[in-house]
């Protein structure tokens, strides 16, 4: 069974252009489409097609580390060349600084074509949006800059095996204790 990807454009575009308002960022409609347009293009052609293929091959563990399936490597490569990974990275620290509502357009074009691989690119942005926040000026300096190019990726860990996957049932906090930690 051959399965065809085709992104949501149009829909796309008039989302950001009437409800969330880009053009207002001074963010223009020619660069908004070129991106929608780009992204549709490199997922259809790169990521879709290994969607298949990771559910059936999947990840293997070795002796010398995580193994994904053949195309993967290559894909993700192309992802970071492209500069798919920047769209709304902070420019300070080598992304391109878009308006957060392209940055979730491409995310959402990637994660329609594969959502097992975009999971690394979309746990990116949280990461690096804690790091904005909370990191200090030495954190963000040594993670920051890779991670805003794609060359890192971010993850989530959940440790309390009664969660799952569900975030919403940890137990665990994290309160500051009067020394800065």
């Amino acid at each position: 069974m051959t399965v065809t990807f085709a992104p949501a454009l149009a829909e796309q575009a008039f989302v950001l252009e009437h409800i969330a308002g880009i053009g207002e960022l001074g963010v223009d409609g020619d660069i908004v489409g070129a991106v929608l347009e780009g992204v549709g293009t490199f997922a259809a052609g790169e990521w879709a097609p290994l969607d298949r293929i990771g559910d059936t091959v999947g990840a293997k563990w070795t002796a010398e580390g995580v193994v994904m399936p053949d195309g993967y490597a290559q894909a993700y490569r192309a992802y970071i060349e492209g500069g798919w990974g920047t769209i709304g990275s902070p420019a300070e620290h080598g992304g391109q600084g878009m308006p957060v509502s392209l940055s979730v357009a491409v995310l959402e074009t990637l994660g329609s074509a594969n959502m097992g691989f975009a999971l690394a690119p979309i746990l990116t942005v949280g990461a690096i949006e804690a790091l904005m926040h909370h990191g200090t000026p030495e954190q963000q300096a040594a993670y920051l800059p890779k991670l805003s190019t794609g060359e890192w990726t971010g993850t989530m860990n959940l440790t309390e095996p009664q969660a799952g996957s569900d975030v919403g049932a940890l137990k665990s906090r994290a309160e500051p204790v009067g020394d800065g930690t």
